[in-house]
């Protein structure tokens, strides 16, 4: 049989373009099950339109005769692309079995895309190799739901990208190769983040050692020498870290990854005898403890203590650190704000990775009838905190003018607002923005403008 996997592009403009992305990393999910596919004696094309602005041109030269064809849906903002470009296709003559996968599946089944106009007919709601590579082969229909992984992947296939389209992934991703690493797969931690779809109801499961070295092998064919851990808890399983670090310098490659500053503190000399790790990025999310109960994230009253202590023992380490801050949700206040910048002051953090709370997509467009297109963890605040809309963005251009730039508050006269536009006062600098002003990639800080003062 003949599969076609379709990569959409991450946004399509008014008109009827797709937006090109600042920021993209290499789609190996999609990859490794094509590969998996090809394994089983079948033909795979694989068509990526994250780079192709005129994507309809690019799928106007393609057959429509698949026997199976598998699409992409990433996050709740992708579900316009995939249904203008799942619509485009039908209306050139496609009658194929579809399948649909990607991280929004972890919420979403065949059920809840066709209320929101996407009809399939499986969706594959899981890591999508094993037992789901069969289900997927025999049209499967309905949910694919996998819930037990195997320890090995298939490695990813890169050549079903052009050189272009390869190129063009390292440069927008800065050379990260984005990689299952020795965490594993799941979550390890004890409960469910209520703004987090990665534990997938599985217990932490660790990667076939082996099989990890084979796709670090395979990446540094491709030019890739800097592996971003996309595994949860890269620490979850401390020997295998350190397996992976001495590989990896042995291959002259480094690592990055992220945690919790709960388990950096509980095995604190793990961090020091790390050899090539460039950073460390920590869930730190709220400097409230009140918000974090309602994230269920299970913090104590010792957050703060903690999680200084953890960035202290990075920076000992004379490793890197991003501080993972999370913006307008639910119980979130301006006292809370300022608790998190106390907090964010304390630890010094390299760089700061914020984001605006999105409600489990369930909730948020099958129940509170938000629109696809608002989704986005850095478009424009949904409002699900008491702080008016125009003030949590004045948090976050606080968060970046201090992380990203290293430049100094006015904390005695911060915010700054007239009929036109609104920003923050730092020294010697004022970040505004005009008041209607979105980016169309969804990227808020393009509409940002910096003034001296």
């Amino acid at each position: 049989m003949n599969f076609l996997f379709i990569n959409p592009p991450y946004v399509i403009g008014t008109d009827g373009m797709a937006v090109m992305p600042n920021k993209a990393m290499l789609p190996t999910g999609p990859l490794s099950i094509a590969s998996a596919i090809e394994a089983k004696g079948h033909e795979v094309k694989l068509v990526d339109l994250v780079f192709q602005k005129n994507w309809r041109a690019c799928l106007s030269r393609i057959s429509p005769n698949f026997d199976r064809v598998l699409i992409c849906c990433h996050t709740a903002r992708n579900i316009v692309p995939v249904k203008t470009v799942l619509d485009f296709l039908r209306e050139q003559g496609l009658q194929s079995h579809v399948t649909l996968g990607g991280n929004l599946a972890l919420e979403f089944g065949v059920d809840e895309f066709s209320r929101l106009g996407i009809e399939v007919d499986a969706v594959v709601r899981g890591y999508g190799h094993g037992e789901a590579v069969n289900m997927i082969v025999e049209e499967g229909k309905g949910d694919i739901q996998e819930n037990k992984v195997t320890p090995e992947i298939p490695l990813p296939n890169l050549s079903l990208l052009d050189k272009r389209t390869r190129t063009l992934y390292r440069k927008q991703s800065e050379g990260q190769y984005p990689i299952i690493g020795p965490g594993g797969f799941g979550c390890r931690w004890f409960r469910k983040c209520n703004y987090c779809s990665s534990q997938m109801g599985l217990t932490s499961t660790p990667r076939d050692f082996d099989n990890l070295l084979e796709e670090v092998k395979l990446a540094k064919r491709f030019g890739y020498h800097h592996f971003w851990c996309v595994d949860n808890l890269v620490n979850a399983f401390p020997e295998l870290l350190l397996r992976f670090d001495s590989e990896l310098r042995i291959r002259g490659c480094v690592w990055s990854g992220m945690t919790r500053p709960e388990l950096i503190v509980k095995d604190s000399e793990l961090v020091a005898r790390l050899k090539v790790c460039t950073e460390i990025a920590f869930g730190v999310e709220s400097g409230s403890n009140e918000q974090l109960i309602g994230y269920n994230r299970g913090a104590g009253d010792n957050h703060y203590e903690l999680t200084t202590e953890a960035f202290r023992i990075v920076d000992k380490a004379r490793i890197n650190t991003t501080a993972f801050v999370m913006l307008d949700g639910p119980m979130e206040t301006e006292e809370s704000f300022w608790k998190l910048y106390k907090l964010f002051q304390a630890v010094k953090p390299t760089s700061v990775s914020w984001s605006f709370y999105n409600p489990p997509a369930t909730i948020g467009l099958l129940e509170k009838n938000h629109l696809p297109n608002e989704y986005g963890f850095y478009r424009w605040p949904m409002g699900c905190s008491v702080i008016p809309r125009e003030r949590i963005v004045q948090q976050v251009m606080i968060l970046s003018g201090v992380g990203w730039c290293g430049w100094i508050l006015d904390e005695d006269n911060p915010f700054f607002e007239n009929e036109q536009e609104f920003g923050v006062r730092f020294r010697g600098k004022l970040l505004l923005q005009p008041r209607n002003a979105r980016s169309p990639i969804g990227d808020i800080w393009e509409t940002w403008e910096e003034q001296d003062t």
